[in-house]
């Protein structure tokens, strides 16, 4: 996706449509559900957001569809004010079955 071409401040608008995207190898140091928060997992993501102000922006929930197939399908790092708007995410997988069974729209 063209994200990671954004700089601050900046919005991608997607078309009407289904975008399906890749599971990407994730190491995360920050386990909230582990003993040790600070203990290394391996996860996987499929987009990484980060910056200021970055706007991912669909024409409606249910029109514009993210299948991330991904433990975090949209991951926001070190990002100050951006949001998701417009759209739906769908095929989380690291999450509760009911969670993956029903997208979620913004």
């Amino acid at each position: 996706m063209a994200v990671d071409l954004l700089r601050d401040g900046g919005t991608l608008r997607l078309a009407l449509g289904e975008y399906q995207l890749t599971a990407l190898p994730y190491a995360d140091s920050t386990c909230a559900n582990c003993q040790r928060p600070d203990t290394l997992i391996q996860a996987t993501r499929a987009l990484r957001v980060s910056g200021q102000g970055i706007r991912i922006v669909g024409v409606g929930a249910g029109k514009t569809v993210i299948a991330t197939g991904a433990g975090y399908g949209f991951l926001f790092e070190n990002c100050v004010d951006c949001s998701l708007d417009s759209l739906t995410l769908t095929g989380v997988c690291a999450t509760p079955a009911a969670w993956r069974a029903t997208p979620r729209s913004w």
